[in-house]
C-alpha cells in the first residue's frame, strides 16, 4: 500500500486545469448538478452568504487585494464574481442552498481552489450552504506565480523574433511522461527575448517554435555558396563598364527548403531529452537560453480522385503525424499542414518536416455541376469549399465529409511529387435510441423514444490523449469525430467513418445528456447501455472494420440512474469534506480512460457525496488524501486502493447510501 498516498484506510481527486472548469460552472456542480437539469431547482436567489479573506499562500500571510473571486455550483447557471478589498476580504448574499465552489485569481498569480490541495487540485472542497445560514471566515490562499525568462536565438547567433514560448507541465500518466499546456505562450521581442509568468510550482518542460500562420506558410530556402557568388558576380558586371551582360549569367539552382524546428530547452529537438526545469513559488528562473535549428522541408503533392476516378474538387487534405498529439496535430494544421484539392483534383502542401505521417483526403458528395457553380477556377476557393463541407460538424451539426482517403508516407527532406489518393465511402454507424421503461410497471424492454430525441448528438471520436486542454480543442474543432442526430423515430446514422477504435458519446458529453447549452435536450437521462452484438459499447467503444458497417445498434437512455451517496466521516466521526471518494469496477478490463466505471467525486464540507450514473455492478469504494492528473487512467494506483477500499455493489436504478469512517483522521 502507498502510505504517501492514502490516509489509513483510503487515498483522491482528479484535476485537469484551474479556472477552466469553474468559469462555466461544471465543478461546483460536481454534486448538486450530476442528476441533471431535471432534478435542478430553479431556484437562483436565498439568504445564504459565504464570506471570507484573500490571503497569500506561506509564512507570514498577507491579504491580497484586487483578487478575482469566483462562486460558482449546480444552483447558479453563471459563476457569481466578486473583487477583494484593500484588505482582501469577499464577500457573496442572497445565495440558495447548496454546495459551492469558490476560486480566486490574479494576474501574475497562481489561480487557486478553496479546500485545493495543490495547483492542480481544480475541485478543492465544495462550501454546503443552507438557506439562511452565513459561513464566513473562510481563508482562501493564493501563490505569486513563477516566472521562466530568457533568450531565443536563431543558428547564426542572432536574436529569433516573434517565436512562440511554451512552458510545458511534466506530469506522469500511467508511467509514462507527458506534457501539458499550462499557459498561453510567450512570443520573442525584437531581441529574442520572452517571459512566461504566473507559474504554479512543479517541473516544467520549455519549448519554442516559430509561430504558426494561419496563411499558407511560403517557402523558405537556405542560401548555397553558389547564389553567393552569382549575386557578387551579379554586382560585378553591373558595375563594370565592358564584359559580359549581367543576364548572361546563370541562374544558380535554389538551395533546399528549410524550416526552424520546435526546440526543447537546452537545445534538443526531442522532447524527450529536454531538461527539467523546477520551480517554486514565486521563483523567477532566468537565463533560459536556447538556439533554433534548421531542418530540410519538402513539398507533398498529388491528386485526389472520386469513387468515379474523376478528379475531385474541394477535398480537405490533412497531414497527421505518427505518433503525434492533438497539439502537433493542431499546429501542423495552423502552419500549413493542410490544403485542398483543384478543379483538376491537384493539391499541395509546403514545409514539411522531416518523420512519418498520414496524407487523410475528406470530401463531400455532390453533383459536379453544383461544385462548379459554387467554386471558380481559383484554387484558395477550393480550400474554402472543403472547409465548408467540414463546418456542419464543428458547429455541432452533421458532418457531410463522409468520402475518405489516406496514405501513410515517410519524408526525409525530399519532394513528394504524385500521391494519387482515391475516395472511397465512409462507413457507417447506425441504430436507434430508446427510452427504458418497467421502471413505472410497465413492460420491460426499451421501445419508447425519448422526448426531444432530436436535440441529442451520436458522437463517435478518436481516442485522444495526451495534453487535455489541447484534446478538448482537437474535439471542439470536430478532429477525429463523427456525429449524427436522430430523427424523431429514434434512428440514427454515423457516416463518413475510416476504420479504427471510436469512442461514442450522446449529447456531446461521454454517457451523459441533457447538458448546459442543450434547453431542448432529453434532460436527465443518463445512457444505460449501447448495445451491439451483444457487447455493451459504452463501456468499450466500438471498432469500425473496413469490412462493413456497424448496424443495429441501440442506445437505451434511463430516466431513473443510479445513486450512490453517502457522508464521509473522520476518526471521531465528524462529517469532513478533505478527502475526496474514488469508485472504480472490480473488473480491470473497465479500467480504461474515460471509463464510466470509475468516477471520483469531491465530497462538500459537510462530508456528504453523491456519485450518478455508475452502471450495475461490483465496485470499490475508497477515501483518498490526494489526486493527481492522471491518477484514475492509472491501473497501479487503482490496484493500491483495492486492499483499503470498501466493496459494494450498485444496481440499475439504485439509490444506495454508504457511509466512508476514516480509521484515522488527520
Amino acid at each position: 500500500m502507498n502510505g504517501r498516498r492514502l490516509a489509513e484506510c483510503a487515498a483522491f481527486t482528479l484535476a485537469v486545469g484551474l479556472l477552466i472548469v469553474v468559469t462555466d460552472g461544471a465543478v461546483a456542480a460536481q454534486r448538486d448538478g450530476q442528476v441533471g437539469a431535471r432534478d435542478a431547482r430553479a431556484v437562483a436567489t436565498g439568504t445564504g452568504v459565504i464570506a471570507g479573506v484573500v490571503v497569500s499562500a506561506g509564512d507570514p500571510s498577507s491579504p491580497v487585494r484586487r483578487a478575482s473571486v469566483l462562486l460558482a455550483s449546480g444552483q447558479v447557471a453563471v459563476p457569481r464574481t466578486a473583487v477583494t478589498d484593500d484588505q482582501g476580504r469577499f464577500a457573496f448574499v442572497g445565495l440558495p442552498d447548496g454546495n459551492y465552489t469558490l476560486a480566486a485569481r490574479k494576474a501574475a498569480w497562481v489561480s487557486a481552489v478553496y479546500g485545493a490541495r495543490s495547483a492542480s487540485d481544480s475541485q478543492g472542497i465544495p462550501i454546503a450552504v443552507a438557506n439562511g445560514q452565513r459561513i464566513d471566515g473562510l481563508r482562501l490562499p493564493i501563490a505569486r506565480g513563477a516566472v521562466v525568462a530568457g533568450t531565443v536565438r536563431l543558428a547564426s547567433g542572432q536574436p529569433a523574433q516573434d517565436v512562440a514560448v511554451h512552458v510545458l507541465k511534466i506530469r506522469t500518466v500511467d508511467g509514462r511522461r507527458q506534457l501539458s499546456t499550462t499557459a498561453a505562450p510567450a512570443q520573442t521581442d525584437d531581441l529574442g527575448r520572452y517571459r512566461v509568468f504566473g507559474l504554479a510550482t512543479g517541473e516544467y518542460v520549455v519549448q519554442a517554435r516559430s509561430q504558426a500562420s494561419l496563411v499558407r506558410s511560403r517557402v523558405t530556402r537556405q542560401v548555397t555558396a553558389s547564389e553567393v557568388r552569382w549575386g557578387e558576380e551579379l554586382l560585378a558586371q553591373a558595375q563594370s563598364v565592358s564584359g559580359v551582360p549581367a543576364d548572361a549569367l546563370q541562374v544558380p539552382p535554389p538551395g533546399s527548403a528549410v524550416t526552424y524546428s520546435t526546440v526543447y530547452f537546452p537545445g534538443t529537438t526531442f522532447a524527450s531529452d529536454s531538461s527539467v526545469v523546477s520551480l517554486r513559488a514565486g521563483e523567477e528562473r532566468l537565463n533560459v537560453d536556447f538556439s533554433l535549428s534548421l531542418v530540410p522541408t519538402a513539398q507533398i503533392s498529388g491528386t485526389v480522385v472520386g469513387p468515379d476516378g474523376a478528379p475531385f474538387l474541394g477535398a480537405a487534405i490533412m497531414l497527421t503525424p505518427e505518433d503525434g498529439g492533438v497539439s502537433d496535430v493542431l499546429s501542423l494544421m495552423i502552419r500549413g499542414g493542410r490544403s485542398a484539392s483543384g478543379r483538376d483534383g491537384t493539391f499541395s502542401i509546403t514545409g514539411v518536416t522531416p518523420g512519418r505521417y498520414t496524407v487523410t483526403a475528406r470530401g463531400t458528395p455532390r453533383a459536379p455541376d453544383a461544385m462548379i457553380r459554387l467554386t471558380p477556377a481559383a484554387p484558395a476557393n477550393a480550400e474554402m469549399v472543403a472547409a465548408l463541407s467540414m463546418l456542419g460538424g464543428m458547429l455541432g451539426g452533421a458532418n457531410t465529409a463522409t468520402l475518405w482517403a489516406s496514405e501513410p508516407i515517410a519524408v526525409n527532406g525530399d519532394d513528394l511529387p504524385s500521391l494519387t489518393l482515391v475516395l472511397r465511402d465512409g462507413l457507417t454507424f447506425e441504430g436507434r435510441v430508446v427510452l427504458e421503461r418497467g421502471l413505472d410497471g410497465g413492460p420491460e424492454g426499451g421501445n419508447d423514444v425519448p422526448p426531444n430525441v432530436t436535440t441529442l448528438r451520436i458522437t463517435l471520436a478518436e481516442p485522444q490523449s495526451g495534453d487535455p486542454i489541447m484534446a478538448m480543442m482537437g474535439r471542439t474543432l470536430g478532429m477525429g469525430t463523427m456525429a449524427a442526430t436522430p430523427g424523431e423515430d429514434g434512428a440514427f446514422v454515423v457516416k463518413g467513418l475510416v476504420p479504427g477504435q471510436y469512442a461514442i458519446s450522446v449529447g456531446g458529453r461521454p454517457m451523459r445528456v441533457g447538458l448546459p447549452g442543450m434547453p431542448d435536450a432529453a434532460s436527465g437521462f443518463v445512457v444505460k447501455s449501447i448495445r451491439w452484438n451483444d457487447q455493451d459499447l459504452a463501456d468499450t467503444g466500438v471498432t469500425v472494420q473496413a469490412s462493413g458497417a456497424v448496424v443495429d445498434v441501440v442506445v437505451t437512455l434511463t430516466p431513473e440512474p443510479s445513486e450512490l451517496g453517502g457522508m464521509v466521516l473522520d476518526a471521531s466521526g465528524r462529517p469532513t469534506g478533505a478527502f475526496p471518494i474514488v469508485v472504480f469496477s472490480d473488473n480491470r478490463a473497465f479500467w480504461t480512460p474515460g471509463s464510466r466505471r470509475v468516477k471520483q467525486v469531491q465530497p462538500a464540507s459537510d462530508g456528504r457525496f453523491l456519485v450518478v450514473g455508475l452502471p450495475g455492478g461490483d465496485y470499490y469504494l475508497a477515501a483518498v488524501t490526494r489526486l493527481e492528473p492522471g491518477d484514475l487512467e492509472n491501473r497501479q494506483f487503482l490496484e493500491d486502493l483495492i486492499p483499503a477500499g470498501l466493496r459494494i455493489t450498485v444496481g440499475d436504478g439504485e439509490k444506495k447510501t454508504q457511509d466512508v469512517k476514516l480509521a484515522g483522521g488527520r
